[in-house]
């Protein structure tokens, strides 16, 4: 009986997961549109409160990486075709998230989030604290991935 719970419960998580996945990817796309549109791209900052309250689940964590979490969290961090950076309330929550996710070495070459870190830990419109961080990521991940 308990395995049938325990199934049930595994189901719901990853389908819980793959709304929040399309949920992120919708709201994404949608502040690019409204950035080409010359409008306000808000839809992530709406979004954010959600984001935050669902990857904080520390119980849920190897569920969200199996599930290319990490794919949506670069989508939210990448700059804009403007090359308008991602409000500061997104840089901090996405990179205190990102430092608790156990992140390994396939989660890094399937979403290619790399890329963005390493770009904003140069970029000098990031703050100094974000920067720092992003510098950390980069040390830590190189040597996860050169191993």
């Amino acid at each position: 009986r308990k395995r049938r719970k325990a199934e049930e419960d595994d189901a719901a998580v990853d389908e819980m997961i793959v709304d929040l996945r399309k949920r992120m990817r919708d709201a994404a796309y949608h502040d690019i549109d409204d950035n080409k549109d010359r409008l306000p791209a808000i839809h992530k900052v709406a979004m954010l409160s959600d984001v935050v309250e669902e990857l904080g689940k520390a119980h849920l964590y190897e569920a969200f990486l199996d599930n290319n979490i990490v794919d949506s969290l670069r989508l939210w961090l990448e700059p804009l075709d403007d090359g308008s950076l991602p409000s500061l309330d997104i840089q901090n929550a996405l990179l205190d998230i990102l430092k608790k996710l156990p992140i390994r070495r396939d989660h890094l070459r399937e979403s290619g989030i790399g890329k963005i870190i390493l770009f904003m830990s140069k970029c000098p419109r990031i703050p100094e604290r974000n920067r720092r961080t992003c510098e950390q990521f980069v040390q830590q991940w190189s040597r996860m991935v050169l191993r």
